[in-house]
């Protein structure tokens, strides 16, 4: 059965979630990258410049009377550096009036599917929850929460406050210093992602394939997946 990983937070889930799945993914593991935010598609911010990826999406399986393993694998896009990763998510076209709200029952044999073709399910959460988020929240085996080093990450902090989850800290901007900002969290916090101006290209058009994942950023990451991901 297949480890599900959430990844919540106020901001840089979207190209955290998809570098820890894509990571994964090369230890010979297979993992499917399952984004479930329906006002902007993850597929056109990750794969901008790719046509095929435009036509998958989990809106149309979960709008389906039966789902079966054939429905997701018509769906998933496989990524191009690494076919043991792939990638479900709602298509650039649509939002969250173009289908009707999946059913419990359906967003259940959705997970139980893919837990079934693959070993690692990363799902990176819409900002509000939405009840995908809240099915896998729910039947996580670990929760990672990425709040900003600024007012906004730590009033998510606030309102969110999942005892379990793995807290990192992510500077999204030159000016937040982690010394000066980590002062204000109640405990220190051991992951950090730091700015990294490597993927400003991918707010410009850029697949995120052609873009290279800083060292220091793979690092934080590897040693997520050692300590807490390998580890349980």
């Amino acid at each position: 059965m297949a480890k599900i990983i959430a990844v919540t937070g106020n901001s840089g889930k979207t190209v955290f979630s998809f570098f820890l799945a894509e990571a994964l993914a090369q230890k010979d593991e297979k993992a499917i990258l399952l984004s479930t935010d329906s006002i902007i598609s993850s597929s056109n911010v990750l794969f901008p410049t790719i046509k095929t990826v435009q036509n998958k999406s989990v809106g149309k399986i979960l709008s389906l009377p039966v789902i079966d393993r054939t429905d997701i694998t018509e769906n998933i896009f496989l990524t191009p550096n690494n076919k043991n990763l792939g990638l479900l998510s709602y298509a650039p076209n649509e939002n969250i009036n173009s289908f009707p709200l999946p059913t419990e029952q359906n967003i259940s044999k959705l997970f139980h599917v893919m837990t079934e073709l693959v070993d690692y399910i990363v799902v990176d959460t819409q900002s509000g929850f939405n009840d995908i988020d809240m099915y896998a929240l729910s039947h996580a085996d670990k929760e990672i929460c990425i709040t900003t080093a600024d007012y906004k990450g730590l009033c998510f902090r606030k309102f969110y406050n999942h005892e379990n989850a793995l807290d990192v800290l992510f500077t999204n901007n030159a000016y937040n210093p982690v010394s000066d900002i980590s002062r204000t969290f109640k405990s220190p916090v051991k992951y950090t992602l730091t700015f990294q101006k490597e993927f400003l290209p991918l707010f410009n058009g850029i697949n995120i394939t052609d873009v290279t994942i800083p060292k220091r950023y793979q690092k934080e990451i590897q040693k997520i997946i050692h300590e807490v991901i390998l580890s349980e």
